[in-house]
């Protein structure tokens, strides 16, 4: 598993995963990609675009669970998209030492998926 993985936990009593999310912008709009998965949310804010992609999360989840192949959940992006991923993480964090920071180009973030988002898979 990469680096990144999949399965960053979400704390000691918590069940569930941190996804590392990549925003960018493309034709217009916000795309928020979930790097181990390879699923994309779209929006006209990256919050939207964030909405958007755990709405796709949860189905991959679901139609994962309904052929009984959690293998289909991890499916990694292009290479490319990490390398992304880790020039905005670089950038977010010279960000902070900036006496006058600049608007980023990407976006690094992280989308929880709890033991509850995979119980909400099963009746979607």
């Amino acid at each position: 598993m990469d680096s990144h993985g999949l399965i960053h936990m979400m704390g000691k009593n918590k069940l569930g995963v941190m996804v590392d999310v990549l925003g960018y912008h493309e034709d217009g709009e916000w795309v928020a990609l979930a790097l181990d998965m390879d699923l994309r949310g779209f929006g006209s804010s990256f919050e939207e675009s964030l909405e958007d992609l755990m709405d796709h999360v949860r189905m991959q989840i679901s139609f994962a669970i309904q052929k009984g192949d959690m293998d289909l959940v991890y499916h990694p992006a292009d290479r490319k998209y990490f390398d992304m991923y880790d020039a905005a993480k670089k950038e977010e964090l010279e960000q902070l030492i900036k006496e006058k920071p600049t608007k980023p180009r990407y976006r690094a973030t992280g989308l929880p998926i709890s033991k509850n988002d995979f119980n909400k898979a099963c009746y979607v």
